[in-house]
């Protein structure tokens, strides 16, 4: 995680436009930090005359923000409530062949390259997930009603942008709530 005290330590010193750099030195304080630039130039030892070289001084606020905020992220998984090497806790919702973008009927390839079509007609209950093997086979217990059923992981989904640790088949989804609901906290453990 980056600490502002680490900051000033690798040279950091306040983030001005030339503009407010003007103002500054009349005692304007400081709203962020930037690279402090060097009194000599890497190529040569005399002091640096043109503060626009090619080294930049200046770090924009939102690149500083987005770095603040991914060392926040990355310390926590939004998807996952619990993760444990046994089970995990998180969001699940469902999808089918009726979401399709292509021709349900004909189409709709999964991960594991089987038809999402054909693998709803045969009635098996699958699963999109992230960050385990095709064909892997789990538990995912609906932690409201206790209601569970095994699928097996056939496609990679659902988009991480959404925070959820799982997609269900309609099917699947159907045995532990209704489908209606959308979205359900569940336990999901993995079978050996």
């Amino acid at each position: 995680m980056i600490n502002i005290s680490d900051l000033k330590e690798a040279g950091v010193v306040c983030l001005l436009t030339p503009a407010q750099r003007r103002t500054s030195r009349q005692g304007v304080s400081c709203p962020l930090f930037s690279l402090s630039e060097p009194t000599t130039n890497s190529f040569s030892k005399s002091p640096r005359r043109n503060s626009n070289a090619a080294l930049p001084t200046i770090i924009s606020r939102s690149l500083i923000a987005s770095m603040l905020w991914m060392s926040i992220c990355s310390s926590a998984s939004f998807a996952q409530i619990v993760n444990s090497s046994n089970y995990s806790e998180g969001v699940a919702s469902w999808y089918s062949s009726e979401c399709c973008k292509y021709n349900p009927t004909k189409g709709c390839p999964t991960a594991s390259g089987e038809s999402l079509f054909l693998l709803e007609s045969t009635g098996q209950d699958f699963a999109a997930m992230w960050g385990v093997p095709l064909q892997t086979r789990v538990l995912v217990t609906n932690l409201t009603n206790g209601k569970s059923v095994i699928v097996t992981v056939k496609d990679r989904g659902p988009a991480k942008r959404l925070n959820r640790a799982i997609d269900l088949s309609k099917s699947a989804f159907s045995k532990i709530a209704n489908p209606k609901q959308g979205l359900i906290t569940v336990r999901i453990e993995r079978i050996p």
